[in-house]
Formats: C-alpha cells, sequence, structure tokens
C-alpha cells in the first residue's frame, strides 16, 4: 500500500505525503519497526489532510453521495462483472 500511495500522491502533487509514505515503504522493507510505529500516525494524520484539501477544491462534502455510488467498480472485476486478472509488474 505505501508503493500505490507514494506513487498516487506524487502524481497529484501531494509531495509531502509522498515523502513519507516513501520512508514507511522503505521502513517496511527493512522490517524498521521502530519507523512504522513512530511514522504511522504522522503518515495518516498527512493523508487526511491532503484528502480533505482535495475534498475542498472539488467542493466536496462526507454527506454529498456520489454522483456513481450505483456504478462502483471493484478491484478484482470489470464493469461486467468478471474477474479480472493482472500480471504482476516489476519494479
Amino acid at each position: 500500500m505505501d508503493h500505490a500511495l507514494k506513487s498516487v500522491s506524487k502524481s497529484i502533487g501531494a509531495l509531502e505525503l509522498s515523502s513519507l509514505a516513501a520512508a514507511m515503504e522503505a521502513a517496511t522493507k527493512k522490517v524498521d519497526e521502530n519507523v512504522i510505529y513512530t511514522e504511522h500516525d504522522h503518515l495518516m494524520k498527512k493523508f487526511e489532510d491532503t484528502r480533505e484539501s482535495i475534498k475542498s477544491v472539488l467542493n466536496i462534502s462526507d454527506d454529498q453521495p456520489s454522483d456513481n455510488d450505483s456504478d462502483t467498480i471493484s478491484p478484482d472485476t470489470g464493469t461486467d462483472g468478471d474477474v479480472m486478472e493482472f500480471a504482476p509488474v516489476d519494479e
């Protein structure tokens, strides 16, 4: 999850969030429990701050229904409900 958060946040310009996610990804790979435990709350706070900033810019409220609530596609199914298969990606 840290890798995806790092990449997506960087692509939208949330560079501090991306940097925190990169540090967490590195700590996870090294199994550095100290960094994982001490930085998790900071990462989550920055994630929520970024999420709220995006919602503010897009003028979205928590109680506002999404335009596509009934058309949600889960990560493992396509639009027609067929299971999608993904090939692993080498990094």
